[in-house]
């Protein structure tokens, strides 16, 4: 089953920064993960690092 990993509003560095131990924690879980990004209204180059982040864990967790 997946976990679904919900953000909203601003995903800059201050939130990325904010989110970096939750996002941690999902790339050490053995559970599929999927980011809802729908509720996301501005997103910049921090979250985009934070994202790339979360997927190379993840992409080398399960290699």
């Amino acid at each position: 089953m997946a976990h679904t990993y919900f953000l909203s509003g601003s995903f800059d560095a201050e939130a990325a920064t904010a989110k970096r131990a939750e996002l941690e924690a999902l790339s050490n879980s053995d559970t599929e993960v999927r980011l809802d990004l729908s509720e996301v209204d501005f997103l910049d180059s921090s979250g985009v690092g934070a994202i790339v982040f979360l997927y190379k864990r993840l992409s080398h967790a399960k290699s």
